[in-house]
């Protein structure tokens, strides 16, 4: 899974930030339904961030890029996001190799509106729940306007009910 963003600013947490994942557990372990990464809770996770670019090479490969790569690396938020405000990939291919949209690969993927995480469980194929998260100060990460986050630490605290997910604001 990737974070497709407008927001190119890295920022840093002035504070510790409250998220949320939407994971699944397996005979007690707490996994990422994505990448299938294994978490423990109140353990502190720290990844460096890698990003996604189009190879600039002909017609041919930006058009794979398009087809395949773009949308199978992020969910189905960011293509609604970016199809309602830009119209078509050919114009998001641009503005990621112009540097003005950024694809995060890796780094700990967490949301923070309650739309968000209602939508990662309501259209799962398997049960999934969610887990309060927390950022803590110091750390870098990356916004969408949608409501997505990618930051280079976390910590997962607690699961908790999909009803006591609030909006949050993200500085």
């Amino acid at each position: 899974m990737c974070l497709v963003t407008d927001n190119i600013e890295l920022k840093t947490a002035n504070e510790d930030l409250v998220v949320y994942k939407v994971l699944v557990k397996e005979d007690g372990v707490i996994m990422s339904p994505f990448r299938g990464s294994v978490y423990e809770l109140d353990r502190l996770y720290e990844s460096e961030f890698s990003f996604v670019k189009p190879r600039e090479v002909d017609e041919e490969d930006v058009l794979w890029w398009e087809k395949t790569t773009l949308w199978s690396y992020c969910c189905d938020i960011d293509q609604w996001y970016f199809n309602e405000k830009y119209g078509d990939s050919n114009e998001v291919t641009d503005l990621i190799l112009s540097n003005k949209i950024l694809v995060v690969q890796k780094g700990w993927h967490s949301c923070w509106r309650h739309n968000v995480v209602k939508l990662l469980i309501d259209t799962a194929t398997f049960k999934r729940y969610v887990f309060k998260c927390i950022i803590p100060k110091g750390s870098q990460y990356y916004t969408s306007a949608w409501g997505g986050l990618v930051s280079n630490q976390i910590i997962v605290k607690e699961e908790i009910s999909l009803k006591d997910v609030v909006d949050l604001v993200i500085p």
